[in-house]
């Protein structure tokens, strides 16, 4: 039986414990007391069922929403607190406690409760979040998780945002980023939407108090993973990007994320004098670590993210990894599009063409990142931290694949300088 099929069944059987133990399954933003599976309440309305459609979903997300094989070794999430590295730093070997990865009933059960709580808890929405369109899409991504968790404790279902990016007019990140709705409630009839940035930075990155025990690392990994789910177009388009790369010959794959950009703007002095906790560094000093990572683990292939095309070519051209390296968007150079300046100033002058193709090649590096089996970047970066939780929950909510932050421990706190890394906070 296949793993898709196997986590189906899961799936089912989770939601005829749900229905079975409540006498009418109460659909609302999902609110519980509880990780055990026959415990799991609904507040709200009732409603007999669960929508079909919630069912297929939450089943496609849990096998990995790119359909492919997603069988990875993997740590429990409770390694990430306070590492940068999941090599031991004397002897570069893996550390202790890598096995299998497998479904984590508690997230499982929770991205059924999210699906079915926006089909049916539009009574009962929090306030809807705008994506004000003025900083990368990582840290719009990122601004979102506070709100996300405020609504969730508040026992309210969280609405689609909308997004102010130059190409999306006021539409929604569904409809403009290729994404999956969060809900199916009518807009008109919600609340006006407030900034999730300027929400963020009034609020403690915590996780949420029904899952407090789980970590934030847990909870980070499990709301990004519904916040962003790519729409069938983006799948489709994705799965195919990965059969013309050879993907499933090359596995295992190292995800390697080199984010240059802005960063490098005048040598990369200013990224400290900003505050970012970060430098501008070359090829050589990714390839150090990902050397060894590649050994520690026999990783077959390299997927390389970056917005540096010369970087990329440097990369291929020299066989700088030791193993085949695959790219994305090959035929996209970011440099031109943004970086002439830093990239909040220029993203308000980028062309709606220029605008969209930024956005689609960076949510491919997320998604494409997080479907690998390994990562190396830094943690000063949003498409980092996002792609590591992102990958968690898809490879089954308790598994954190092996990585290696060039500069800072994973983090989640967006809006407040609470980060640091050995360049300083951030």
């Amino acid at each position: 039986m296949s793993r898709r099929a196997k986590t189906s069944q899961t799936v089912k059987l989770i939601i005829m414990r749900i229905t079975a133990s409540s006498s009418g399954l109460q659909c609302h933003f999902p609110k519980y007391n509880s990780s055990e599976l026959g415990n799991f309440r609904y507040p709200g309305q009732a409603l007999p069922a669960l929508p079909a459609d919630v069912v297929a979903e939450v089943t496609h997300l849990a096998t990995g929403p790119l359909g492919r094989s997603n069988l990875s070794i993997g740590y429990p999430v409770r390694i990430v607190a306070g590492r940068r590295s999941t090599l031991d730093s004397i002897t570069s070997q893996p550390l202790p406690g890598a096995r299998v990865c497998a479904q984590d009933p508690e997230g499982l059960g929770l991205q059924v409760m999210l699906a079915a709580g926006g089909v049916c808890g539009c009574a009962n929405a929090g306030k809807p979040m705008l994506m004000d369109g003025k900083i990368g899409l990582g840290g719009e991504l990122s601004a979102l998780l506070k709100p996300f968790t405020h609504a969730f404790d508040a026992g309210q279902m969280f609405p689609t945002p909308s997004i102010a990016r130059p190409g999306c007019n006021g539409r929604s990140v569904a409809a403009c980023l290729g994404l999956r709705p969060l809900d199916q409630c009518d807009a008109r009839n919600l609340a006006p939407r407030m900034s999730a940035g300027r929400f963020s930075r009034d609020v403690v990155g915590l996780p949420a108090r029904a899952h407090a025990t789980r970590g934030l690392f847990w909870w980070t990994s499990q709301s990004i993973a519904f916040i962003a789910r790519p729409d069938e177009e983006r799948v489709a388009r994705l799965q195919s990007t990965m059969d013309n790369l050879g993907w499933q010959s090359l596995r295992p794959i190292l995800g390697v994320h080199v984010r240059r950009g802005d960063t490098c703007l005048n040598g990369g002095a200013d990224e400290i004098r900003k505050h970012k906790g970060r430098t501008c560094d070359e090829l050589s000093i990714y390839l150090t670590r990902a050397r060894v990572m590649i050994a520690a683990h026999g990783y077959r292939g390299v997927f390389l993210a970056t917005d540096d095309a010369t970087v990329a070519a440097s990369a291929a051209s020299n066989d700088a990894f030791g193993v085949p390296i695959i790219l994305a968007n090959a035929d996209v150079d970011r440099k031109q599009l943004y970086g002439r300046g830093y990239y909040n100033k220029i993203l308000r002058r980028m062309r709606d063409s220029d605008a969209m193709t930024d956005a689609r090649v960076l949510l491919d590096d997320l998604f494409l990142l997080a479907a690998c089996d390994g990562f190396v970047g830094k943690f000063t970066s949003n498409v980092g931290r996002l792609a590591l939780a992102l990958s968690n929950a898809w490879k089954g909510g308790d598994c954190v694949v092996p990585f290696e932050s060039l500069d800072a421990e994973w983090c989640a706190d967006f809006g407040r300088r609470t980060g640091s890394s050995i360049h300083g906070k951030f």
